[in-house]
This record gives C-alpha cells, sequence and structure tokens, in this order.
C-alpha cells in the first residue's frame, strides 16, 4: 500500500513537471510589456476554463454574473493558482530546492504554495502571523486552530514559523524572509525562492493577465461593463487593469476592487510600485485604471462582523453559492451595499463578480460563535474589537476629564462621534470613530439617527473597566431607542460578562464653529515630540503662550504684569522648521491659550503616536489640534480659546495691580475689560426626550449691577471662576433666549472665538 502511494506520488510530480511549457504570450502584451518582463514558461496548474453563470442575488435588480475561479481545483486555492503557474514555472528554472512565503495563519496563498511545491518535491518554509507567535510549530499543534489551511500546510510537509500578527512586510517579513534564506544556503547549499505575499509580483502579475483571455469573449456577449474582485495583496487586481487597458476595454469596462484590509492609498502605492518594476509607471497613472473602495474593511483581514456572518449564511442558502469570510464574503457585501446607497457607481451594464475561492477559510475557529449570532432590531448595536477597545476607552477617558456631559451623534456618511467641551466653553473636543473602527456596524442605521448626550462622570465606571479588562474579547454598544439606555456590554474569556448601563438624553448638536482651510498658519509634529515639550511646562501653570516666526516656534510660559508672578519662573522652548513635519507659516503671530486641556489632549495622541496638525494665526481666533489615524481609523479634533489682543493692554496691567494692592477677591467690581470669551454658544440644556432645537442665543441686554464680563481682561483660571460665580449666583443676564431664530448664534457684543472672521 505504501508503494501504491509512493509510485503515485511520483508520477503526479512528474505529470505536473511535464507540463511546464514555453509561454506565448497574447499580443497585447508583447506590444506593451518589454520581453525581458515578460515569463518564459508556464507551469499549467489549472485544468479548464472556470464557469461564468448569472447569479440571482436575493433583492437585487441589477444582473449579475459570477465567474467560479472557487472550481479551480478541489482544495478551494482559487485564484491563487493562476499566479502561482508563472511563479512556480521560474522556481523551476531556477532550480531551486525550497520556496518561502508568508501569510495568515489560515492563509490560502500559503496553503497553495504548499499544495503544489509538495507536488514537484520542493520544501516549504512558511512564516504565519499570529498572536500566538510565542508559541512553536509543535505546540501550534497541539490546539484547537490545526484546522482548515493550517490542517494542510502540516499534511503537506511544510515548516511553520509563527511571527507576530502586526508584522510589517517591508520592516519586518521581508527581512525574516531573506534571513532565512541565508540560513537554508549554509546548512543545506541549496537555494530557496522567496514569493511575495499573495504572489502578488511582477511574475504573478501574469496570472490574472492570461485569465483576461478567458473573460473576453463574454464581455460583449452577457453585456458586461463592471468587474467586481476583493482586493488584498493586489495581483489578481493589478493583472485585470492591466490587461483591460492593454485590450483597449478600459474605456466602457469598470473594474471596482473591494479592499479587505488595509486603505486605497496603500494599494494605489503597490500598483505603482509594480508598474516601476517593468517600467511602466511613465505612461499609466494607476487611479485611471481601477475603482478601489475601502469602505467596507470592518476590521481588516480576516475579521468578520455578525452581521457578515449571518449575510454569508443567507447567500449560501438563498443561492447555493458558499463565500469565504476572507475575501469573497466582504467583497460582495460591500457590492450589495454600494448598490443601495451609490448605485451610479455601477451605471450602464451587467457585473461581473469574481469569485477567488478561500473556501477553507470557513473551518477558522475564530468565527465560531459568529454563526448563531442573533440581533435585537428595536437597539443599535456597535461591535469594537479588543484591539480598538483600549483606544476608545483612552478617547473616552479623555472627554470625561475635560467636560461634564459627552454628546454622541451618528455621522454621515458613515461613523461615530463623541464631544464635549468645558464649563467655561473655552475648550471643545471632538472624536470621531469611522464605520472601519468598528467589528460590526447596525443594518440600516442611515436611515435612523442617534443625537444623546450622557453624563461623563457615569461613563467613568465603564471607562475604567475597558482599561482593566486584560481578558477582553469584544466591546459592545448598544442604544436602546425605547428605554433611552446606552449599554457597554463587555464580553470577556471563559463567557463573563459585563454590562455598564448610563440613561442617556437627547439633545442637539454640540459644535465648534470653525474652518480649518481659514487658518494661515499650519505645522505638523509628532505627537511624542510635543509631549515632551509640554512636559517641560509645571502641571500648575494655566496658559501656554506660542510665537510663530518663518524661523521658528518658541513655546513659553505666559507671565502676567502683577506682585504674583514677579519670582515666577520663567521657561522658553524653541522649535526649528526642520524639528516638524510640516511647516508652513504665512502670519508671524504670538497667542496664548490654556493649558490644562491641552494635557489631556497629548495623552491620547501620545498613545498612537502620529502627527499632530496646529492651525492658528492671529490673537482671539482659537487655535486647533487635530490628528486622523489610518490604522485605527479615527480622527480627533480640540479646539482651544486664545486671548484676543488688547489695545489696552497697560491700562489693563495697572487694574490688574490694584487689584492685587486692595487684597480683594475676584468679584464683579473689580473686574474692567476683557476681550477673551468661550468658542461655544451656551445652548439650552434638553430635559425632555425627542424635545424641539434649542432656542438661539442673542446679544444680553446690559445693566448698571451686572459688570460686562466682555470688556474685562484676566488670567484664564480667574475668567473662569467669575463666569461660574456669576451662573451660581443665578444672574442669567450674561445670555438671553430668543425663541423666534431658527439657529445658534453668537452675541454680538461678545465674540465667539471661534468664528472665522477678518475683524480683530
Amino acid at each position: 500500500m505504501r508503494y501504491r502511494c509512493f509510485v503515485r506520488y511520483f508520477t503526479s510530480t512528474s505529470s505536473l513537471t511535464s507540463q511546464l511549457e514555453p509561454y506565448i504570450p497574447p499580443s497585447w502584451i508583447s506590444k506593451n510589456i518589454d520581453k525581458k518582463y515578460i515569463p518564459d514558461y508556464r507551469l499549467h496548474l489549472i485544468r479548464h476554463e472556470t464557469s461564468i453563470e448569472e447569479w440571482h442575488l436575493p433583492q437585487i435588480e441589477k444582473k449579475i454574473y459570477i465567474k467560479r475561479d472557487d472550481t479551480i481545483d478541489e482544495l478551494g486555492c482559487g485564484n491563487k493558482l493562476r499566479k502561482l503557474e508563472f511563479i512556480f514555472a521560474e522556481i523551476l528554472k531556477r532550480n531551486c530546492s525550497h520556496i518561502i512565503t508568508a501569510g495568515s495563519l489560515q492563509s490560502n496563498h500559503c496553503k497553495a504554495v504548499a499544495s503544489v511545491a509538495a507536488r514537484l518535491g520542493i520544501k516549504t518554509h512558511l512564516l504565519l502571523r499570529t498572536d500566538m507567535n510565542q508559541l512553536d510549530s509543535d505546540q501550534l499543534l497541539k490546539t484547537e486552530f490545526v484546522q482548515g489551511n493550517v490542517l494542510l500546510n502540516w499534511l503537506f510537509g511544510s515548516e511553520l514559523y509563527l511571527i507576530p500578527k502586526k508584522a510589517q512586510i517591508k520592516t519586518d517579513i521581508q527581512p525574516r524572509m531573506e534571513q532565512l534564506a541565508k540560513e537554508i544556503k549554509m546548512k543545506t547549499k541549496e537555494d530557496a525562492h522567496l514569493v511575495s505575499i499573495g504572489g502578488s509580483d511582477p511574475i504573478g502579475l501574469f496570472g490574472y493577465m492570461s485569465c483576461f483571455t478567458e473573460l473576453e469573449p463574454y464581455l460583449d456577449k452577457l453585456n458586461i461593463e463592471h468587474i467586481v474582485l476583493p482586493l488584498s495583496s493586489g495581483g489578481t487586481m493589478e493583472g485585470l487593469s492591466l490587461a483591460s487597458y492593454f485590450t483597449g476595454r478600459y474605456k466602457y469596462l469598470k473594474i471596482h476592487a473591494f479592499a479587505v484590509s488595509d486603505n486605497r492609498r496603500v494599494f494605489y502605492e503597490h500598483f505603482q510600485n509594480i508598474l516601476e518594476q517593468i517600467n511602466l509607471h511613465q505612461q499609466l497613472n494607476v487611479e485611471n485604471l481601477v475603482d478601489i473602495c475601502d469602505q467596507y474593511v470592518g476590521l481588516g483581514y480576516g475579521r468578520m462582523t455578525n452581521e457578515q456572518t449571518q449575510f454569508i449564511k443567507q447567500i449560501a442558502s438563498k443561492t447555493g453559492i458558499i463565500l469565504d469570510p476572507v475575501y469573497t464574503g466582504k467583497c460582495l457585501w460591500g457590492l450589495i451595499e454600494e448598490l443601495k446607497v451609490n448605485p451610479k457607481r455601477f451605471d450602464g451594464g451587467n457585473i461581473l463578480f469574481l469569485h477567488t475561492g478561500g473556501i477553507l477559510g470557513l473551518m477558522n475557529p475564530t468565527y465560531g460563535e459568529q454563526w448563531t449570532y442573533t440581533k435585537m432590531d428595536e437597539n443599535y448595536e456597535f461591535l469594537i474589537p479588543p484591539e480598538h477597545a483600549k483606544i476608545f476607552a483612552k478617547a473616552l477617558q479623555v472627554l470625561t476629564k475635560m467636560g461634564d456631559e459627552i454628546y454622541v451623534e451618528l455621522v454621515k456618511p458613515g461613523g461615530l462621534s463623541f464631544r464635549t467641551s468645558n464649563s467655561s466653553r473655552s475648550s471643545y473636543a471632538c472624536f470621531a470613530f469611522h464605520r472601519q473602527f468598528f467589528y460590526e456596524w447596525p443594518k440600516d442605521i442611515s436611515k435612523s439617527s442617534i443625537r444623546c448626550r450622557v453624563s461623563a462622570k457615569r461613563c467613568l465606571s465603564a471607562v475604567h473597566a475597558i482599561s482593566s479588562s486584560k481578558s477582553l474579547t469584544r466591546l459592545i454598544l448598544v442604544f436602546d431607542d425605547k428605554k433611552s439606555v446606552l449599554s457597554f456590554i463587555l464580553h470577556c474569556r471563559y463567557d463573563i460578562v459585563k454590562t455598564h448601563t448610563l440613561f442617556y438624553i437627547e439633545c442637539e448638536t454640540l459644535q465648534a464653529v470653525f474652518s480649518k482651510q481659514s487658518y494661515k498658519n499650519s505645522v505638523s509634529i509628532l505627537s511624542k515630540t510635543i509631549q515632551d515639550i509640554i512636559n517641560n511646562f509645571p502641571t500648575k501653570w494655566d496658559e501656554i503662550t506660542i510665537k510663530a516666526t518663518q524661523d521658528k516656534i518658541v513655546f513659553k510660559n505666559s507671565m502676567e504684569n502683577d506682585d504674583e508672578n514677579q519670582h515666577r519662573m520663567s521657561i522658553q522652548m524653541a522649535c526649528e522648521p526642520n524639528e516638524f513635519c510640516t511647516y508652513e507659516i504665512e502670519q508671524p503671530s504670538e497667542i496664548t491659550f490654556c493649558l490644562k486641556e491641552l494635557r489631556f489632549f497629548l495623552t491620547m495622541a501620545d498613545a498612537i503616536n502620529i502627527p499632530l496638525t496646529l492651525l492658528f494665526d492671529k490673537k482671539g481666533r482659537p487655535i486647533i489640534f487635530c490628528f486622523e489615524s489610518d490604522e485605527y481609523f479615527f480622527d480627533g479634533t480640540f479646539v482651544f480659546a486664545t486671548i484676543a489682543g488688547d489695545e489696552n493692554d497697560e491700562t489693563s496691567g495697572n487694574n490688574r495691580t490694584d487689584k492685587k494692592r486692595n487684597n480683594s477677591t475676584v468679584s464683579s467690581s473689580t473686574i474692567t475689560t476683557i476681550n477673551r470669551t468661550g468658542i461655544i454658544p451656551r445652548i439650552q440644556q434638553q430635559t425632555r426626550l425627542r424635545s424641539p432645537p434649542p432656542p438661539a442665543v442673542t446679544p444680553f441686554s446690559q445693566s448698571s449691577s451686572t459688570p460686562d464680563l466682555s470688556q474685562t481682561r484676566l488670567p484664564t483660571h480667574k475668567l473662569f471662576a467669575a463666569y461660574q460665580q456669576r451662573i451660581a449666583e443665578g444672574d442669567t443676564s450674561i445670555f438671553t433666549l430668543d425663541r423666534s431664530m431658527a439657529q445658534t448664534q453668537p452675541c454680538t457684543t461678545t465674540k465667539i472665538l471661534a468664528v472665522d472672521s477678518d475683524e480683530d
């Protein structure tokens, strides 16, 4: 029996080797690509053309066809084999005895490489990205993850090397592969061939350029004007896009690639790099060749939402076609969503969906309980993965330190924002979490709205629980519209569930009024750098001053002209333009603002260590700190009021000196001039659910007993105390309410510093 298996193995190997033939490319390839970049040989791994069938999807009127590349072989290798036909031909040409490649733990590409290599008698070495990289291959084989592609890799005799899940290709994976090739050479004196992740390199590119010859006869016959495919490593998209361009079909045939990881910028850069390697980068613009949609990435590669698992189950039960959770499941999900919200993207002829295989990805035990998940229709649920939950908790923690209430709002086209401001309305903060930040996004929520506020103090217990949990598997935010309840549900290991419940009140939007485009000065600096600068200023100091010129920016403490500060320490730190990521100063300026809230913001930015953008110009206009995180799919904006210019600085300084000399407290009788106000007008607090919009703010009336706070100049902390004292005493003359106005407007005698204006 063993002998028969041995003979069968060698029969298969010799038969496969005999299928290595010279590659004769179509004329449109030979005319556009230099001969030295075209492969010499092709190993025929695909026995037949795959079929194109009409696909009747539920509730979709657009006619859709499907190309069944998932039926290429019995192992579900799918589109990977088309690339490997040319890659393994190169390996045989070079007479390599070892092959090294990398992918995720359940990588379909790695399985395909191991399968072909075993048939050819080539030793396979696989670098697999996983959270369990602390284990060796023997320990991995004792876990529940020895299923699907991992099991097949082991059966094919592959050497498995576990590496960190977040390992980057250029800085980590590629050096590991090169080092492993050197070690193999030293031990065995044999050469090893390195294969790019997904087989997406200038050689694998020819896999789907050749596949286009199968598609071309059906394009006119079936009136196909759109090809839709999943996008991860990029080789399939790049091959089809170039084939469409070389054949002239690109004029009416659109290639739509739905990303399952990363963002469009990454894929366009990879495509451009491929073109450079085959000397086509000066002739072609990659953005004109393919339409990349990155709005349905979710958590990224290999991660599904509960809603997506139910979607895959529904498609299988209604159409009989099984999608995989990594590529085609997300791709079809994105296609159907786009047909609903942006149908013009697919105007014209019919759609051809490319099924790229990968069915064994369904065996990943990570998806276990998701297949039986059921969703409550009356609530809105937002699922946050554990790696994003810590960032979310950090953002909420910053907001709870700054304000008394947190305003939550569903923003378009897809995202959830959390905002707050301090009690004096001189500082404003907003964190906007994009749709991709969440593991699951509520279905049909675009037809609904969420706009409410919750107590910041009551959020602290949930924030602490999320931050301190070491066994968190997922976090669910549930908005119960009927009960007006926001729940933080923490799912931990060993089936432990913790629920923190808050009551919310519906309200109007909290928004600072400003325009980033109108600012004349803009600099970008690493959050770590500015954190190191701010750490040099004592925490008890209230304000900081930034003096910007075209040569440098100076950070210094704000010094008052009174006896209280005559022995105060002075700190100045100058930063040259080369210390910034970007440096654009059109208008030299010197501005002063509150330091306390800035420290809150920097704790968040420092946690993710990304560049911060600072926008500012003249005194009196707010300074803006903002950032965008492509890795975590969220952004943050902080707006701080600044002290406005005063033509009577000398007079106001004398008044403050007289105030100190008389040893009096800060009261209405000692307040004389000020040009500093809040950046957000106070709005009427809503006390009932679904109450009408708040009345607008209009100019207040002056009285002899009420001092004019708009004409008073005080240090920040004293100004805030004065405002709070007035409010505590029941003085409502600061603002009056006019119900006849439709929108909130700033006071005419008190400048709202966030309103963009050229007036002083």
